[in-house]
């Protein structure tokens, strides 16, 4: 049972009765300082659900530096008391146009990327508004008054994609 202690501002008479709980912590307070009370709904805020593992994929970070770009990424370093730590590196890359700087780059982020079997996020899809459009003549045009329907429709004819009928 989850329950909440509430703090009385004063003393209870020998005819009032605090409602006991089973828990061993507040059955431990003195019955004549609280009141414990039933929360309406059991509180889940705080609980963990796992342990979420670090995103393995990187881009890496590329910047420039005076004349020069700088790429960044990380590495897994085992310790010797067998736990993972990041550690930053970096290559900095002397008078290399950035398009240049930015191939030569990639190779190292492959090889990262390689040595802990990371592979690259699915895109998000999403679907064409042209596809949405003809859903929405095929499910909800067809509840709709002729009138509002021939609105939207001009609306759609004067849109940039120009949704014809």
């Amino acid at each position: 049972m989850h329950s909440q202690i509430i703090f009385s501002s004063g003393a209870l008479d020998a005819s009032e009765s605090a409602v006991e709980s089973s828990d061993a912590a507040s059955s431990s307070l003195p019955s004549s300082c609280c009141d414990i009370v039933p929360t309406a709904t059991p509180s889940i805020a705080g609980t963990k659900r796992g342990i979420v593992p670090k995103r393995r994929f990187q881009k890496g970070t590329f910047v420039k530096r005076g004349d020069n770009w700088v790429g960044m990424w990380r590495v897994d370093m085992l310790q010797p008391d067998g736990t993972t730590k990041r550690e930053q590196r970096s290559q900095t890359f002397v008078g290399l146009s950035e398009r240049a700087a930015r191939a030569a780059f990639q190779p190292i982020l492959d090889a990262v990327n390689a040595a802990n079997q990371a592979t690259p996020p699915v895109p998000k899809t999403s679907d064409t508004v042209a596809k949405a459009v003809r859903e929405w003549r095929e499910h909800a045009a067809v509840s709709l008054k002729p009138s509002t329907r021939r609105s939207v429709e001009s609306h759609l004819r004067q849109s940039p994609g120009g949704f014809v009928v």
